[in-house]
């Protein structure tokens, strides 16, 4: 028979791996608070595509890849797709319903997330976006380019929404940058800057992009003057309080 002694060795035995495992349930609380706690609140990117003429195939393929690839590269995003409408006086129309966060399955916390979860949320997410952005480049020809009106909407929307201010922002314009409405259009000619500028219709649409970080996608066998365009929207950008990191050419 055991004695007192064993017996009390026994209870000890259990009492340090009952505080043991306790001492682990508490230590992944603990991490798994201060993970969700420390993460960081997702980026925001908002595309504004112009869809006021219809892409080629070229086109559309060629977007389609830079779009795949600038989801699979930006980890912990909100991405937002937007499309220009003919009406300037509307907002531009999502292509899709879906902007939930994408986040790459490589950046999962195998603590705080199952990979497989994340796998079928970025599939579905990325497959809704990528199914409205080929209907949308397939539309009809539209008789008006309102680029700097939806610009304005789209930042007054999402990029300075209060939600928006605190965390990194950018803008992805895909178009080929040719204003066309009744009361301002660079279908008769792309002006100097300086002359842009004293046009009061310029300056009733102007925006704030303070901080925001803006792409030009440039569909450039739309027009013959797509460098000289693209210099003058950075400088409309550089106005706004933007900054145009980066100029991609499509296809």
């Amino acid at each position: 028979m055991r004695g007192k002694k064993d017996r009390r060795q026994g209870k000890h035995v259990l009492g340090a791996i009952l505080i043991g495992f306790s001492a682990v349930v508490i230590a992944t609380a603990l991490i798994l608070t201060s993970t969700e706690s420390s993460s960081p609140p997702p980026n925001q990117t908002v595309l504004l595509i112009d869809v006021t003429d219809p892409l080629s195939a070229q086109e559309r393929t060629s977007l389609t890849n830079k779009i795949s690839i600038l989801f699979s590269s930006s980890p912990n995003t909100t991405f937002s797709v937007y499309e220009i409408v003919d009406d300037p006086t509307k907002p531009p129309s999502p292509v899709t319903d879906e902007t939930s966060p994408l986040k790459t399955v490589a950046n999962v916390n195998p603590l705080a997330e199952h990979r497989s979860d994340i796998e079928d949320d970025w599939k579905a997410s990325t497959s809704s976006l990528m199914t409205g952005i080929d209907q949308a480049t397939q539309g009809k020809p539209s008789q008006r380019s309102p680029i700097l009106e939806s610009v304005q909407w789209v930042a007054l929307r999402e990029l300075t929404a209060p939600q928006a201010i605190s965390v990194p922002r950018k803008l992805i314009i895909v178009s080929d940058l040719l204003q066309h409405t009744e009361e301002f259009s660079l279908y008769k000619g792309i002006p100097d800057f300086s002359l842009l500028k004293s046009n009061p219709n310029y300056g009733k649409l102007k925006t704030n992009l303070v901080d925001v970080d803006v792409e030009l996608w440039v569909l450039r066998n739309h027009t013959k003057d797509a460098t000289k365009l693209a210099d003058l929207w950075r400088r409309i950008i550089f106005d706004q309080g933007g900054t145009v990191s980066k100029i991609v050419p499509i296809p």
